[in-house]
């Protein structure tokens, strides 16, 4: 569930996962008290977060706030937004092997692809996709590309709004990779 507050934007799972702050608009004044105030928001959802930091964040000591106040930093990820008009490179690929998952079975599939690559459980995954994919099934986007019957290469998205659609995961099997699988699945 989304919500904002004086200084934030966050979400709080409705479903027992963590939830994370999106955006902040802090300064010195401010940056003590919007740490507080969403420790407790935090605590009284009774879930962990994870609050994304952007290196065009402020104030400058953002970090060594935010340790003082008990976090730990994480390795950095990288956000990419990319326009996509009608003759962007990536509309120009051929979907012809890119099937749309709609269903538990084929959801089932791709935890068995991730649990395959990672060699750890994705059952949360499953759950998570299943459910969301049930709930608001113009929300969730589920692509995979089969060879010879197999799952080889996987990618959902979430729309958000009319014109911003967000990635979150997919993965391809080793032996496939360097195919341009996972490349043509984003562009979907």
């Amino acid at each position: 569930m989304r919500e904002e507050s004086e200084f934030v934007i966050r979400h709080v799972s409705e479903h027992e996962e963590k939830g994370f702050v999106i955006y902040s608009n802090l300064d010195e004044q401010n940056i003590h008290k919007a740490i507080q105030e969403e420790v407790a928001r935090f605590q009284e959802a009774k879930q962990g977060f994870e609050w994304k930091v952007y290196s065009r964040d402020s104030p400058a000591n953002f970090k060594e706030n935010f340790k003082a106040n008990g976090f730990t930093c994480e390795d950095p990820e990288a956000l990419m937004v990319i326009e996509l008009t009608k003759d962007h490179l990536l509309l120009g690929e051929d979907t012809s092997q890119i099937c749309e998952i709609k269903d538990g079975n084929g959801i089932k599939v791709i935890v068995g692809l991730e649990d395959a690559i990672w060699d750890e459980s994705h059952e949360d995954l499953g759950i998570r996709l299943w459910r969301d994919k049930k709930g608001n099934p113009e929300g969730l986007f589920i692509y995979g590309i089969y060879e010879e019957k197999q799952l080889v290469s996987a990618a959902w998205m979430y729309k958000e709004g009319k014109s911003f659609a967000s990635l979150w995961g997919g993965a391809t099997l080793p032996n496939y990779r360097g195919n341009g699988f996972y490349p043509s699945l984003k562009g979907q």
